[in-house]
């Protein structure tokens, strides 16, 4: 009998505990998606809905011209294509510089390897707004080969190529931490067969940090694509470079909701083809 009475006791603390989870995992999905829902209910409203206060969640009139008006302007203009063109650039850029950098502080030893790598993460604790004048200085009365670099889109580019780019220092340690883990007896073989450093790095370095360059690669262009920061600081605008993110900030469209949705829209279709492999990188990267 008491046998009997200790199991269900078990049961019902399992199922306790089985619905307790369900809850704070409904309220956490509901949580992360309410604000998209906001969006897209607002993307669908009429003028006559969005006038009236009584309608929040559900639509008398719903439509798509809204949507369709939107997507218009920002095909018209090409910040559709600016802002997913500078965004592929700039995260392949990001991952060939800091896969470089990872691989020379991870296997390379030099004179102050550790020093230098340890002032690169410090930077991590540098303020973005310190570094404004000093940037704008820089890219002002120094153009590349006569290329005019402020108003361009080159200066993303040759910024994360000089290791500036954004959250560079955490990717030249996530590929750092990633080398470290690969046994120094496959580059020894690999040079007693008569590889050099640049065969090492691209034929057995990169090939096994897969993980490492599609979290940097991913990271990069979700963070490209949605700031406004460094747009703004080079002048985009003045430029007629118009981007997603500025042209929203600049609040140029008559419904900002029907804006919000189409950037997020990219990131979505990105994120269901990539989601198993970017989950897999991301526990890789934290394992290593």
């Amino acid at each position: 009998m008491k046998n009997i009475l200790f199991e269900n006791k078990q049961k019902i603390i399992l199922y306790f505990f089985k619905i307790l989870r369900f809850i704070i995992i409904f309220g956490l999905i509901f949580i992360i998606l309410l604000p998209f829902l906001e969006i897209f209910i607002t993307s669908i409203k009429s003028p006559s809905d969005l006038s009236d206060p009584t309608i929040y969640w559900i639509p008398q009139n719903p439509t798509f011209k809204n949507i369709i008006f939107t997507y218009r302007q920002l095909t018209a203009h090409n910040a559709f294509y600016n802002s997913l063109m500078i965004s592929f650039l700039t995260a392949i850029i990001q991952v060939i510089i800091t896969a470089k950098a990872g691989y020379s502080f991870a296997k390379l030893k030099f004179k102050g390897n550790n020093i230098i790598f340890l002032l690169i993460m410090l930077t991590i604790f540098i303020p973005i707004d310190s570094l404004n004048t000093s940037r704008l200085l820089f890219f002002t009365f120094h153009p590349l080969f006569g290329i005019k670099i402020i108003g361009s889109r080159y200066s993303i580019y040759i910024m994360t190529f000089l290791g500036m780019g954004y959250r560079s220092p955490i990717f030249i340690y996530i590929f750092r931490q990633y080398f470290r883990s690969i046994s120094n007896d496959i580059l020894e073989q690999a040079q007693i067969d008569g590889a050099n450093n640049f065969k090492v790095f691209y034929k057995i370095m990169l090939p096994n940090a897969r993980g490492a360059i599609l979290t940097t690669g991913i990271l990069t262009f979700v963070w490209t694509y949605n700031d406004y920061y460094f747009p703004s600081l080079f002048n985009f605008s003045n430029s007629n470079i118009y981007l997603l993110s500025t042209r929203l900030a600049g609040g140029r469209y008559r419904n900002p909701s029907v804006s919000a949705l189409m950037m997020i829209i990219p990131l979505l279709i990105i994120y269901m083809f990539i989601n198993k492999y970017l989950l897999d990188s991301i526990q890789k990267t934290a394992i290593c």
